[in-house]
């Protein structure tokens, strides 16, 4: 049997997951599969933030909880998603 654990909040940065968001279509998918569902609910895109210039103001947004958990979410889901794939 197969168990997934992912970090949780405080493991958050601006970029992670954009190498696999412009290379892997599954990863992609997934995130904006997630992203559809949970920019109406922030009023913003979530990729923008998640994949934001370290230091920009998009990217200072993931030390906010309202946005933590939601582009953890996202990530994890990507990454799921990639290794079920694999």
């Amino acid at each position: 049997r197969t168990a997934f654990l992912f970090s949780g909040q405080g493991s958050q940065r601006a970029g992670a997951g954009a190498g696999l968001y412009a290379v892997e279509p599954v990863f992609k998918a997934a995130v904006d599969e997630a992203c559809r569902h949970l920019d109406p609910l922030l009023g913003r895109s979530l990729a923008e933030i998640m994949f934001a210039e370290p230091g920009s103001e998009p990217a200072r947004l993931l030390d906010h909880t309202r946005y933590t958990q939601p582009a953890l979410f996202a990530l994890h889901l990507g990454l799921h998603r990639l290794l079920e794939h694999h």
